[in-house]
């Protein structure tokens, strides 16, 4: 979550070895530690990374539902 309540996560879907635009895993981590967002990595060569992907998009969509409950000034 960012440091104000809302829900985040990066999803480092360019991670795969090999993809055209390689990202690395440690730097798009760095973006996200000063604001307080976790990083999950994912794959779709993989049913590990596609769960990973899965369960993450369930994670950020169950907590902005949950924040949509409790705030009648949801944006």
């Amino acid at each position: 979550m960012i440091d104000d309540g809302r829900p985040a996560v990066i999803f480092a879907c360019k991670s795969d070895p090999g993809s055209t635009i390689e990202v690395d895993p440690s730097e798009a981590d760095g973006i996200g530690q000063p604001i307080n967002v976790g990083l999950i990595e994912v794959t779709e060569m993989t049913s590990d990374g596609k769960s990973k992907m899965r369960n993450g998009l369930r994670w950020l969509l169950y907590k902005l539902e949950q924040r949509h409950r409790t705030s009648p000034l949801f944006f």
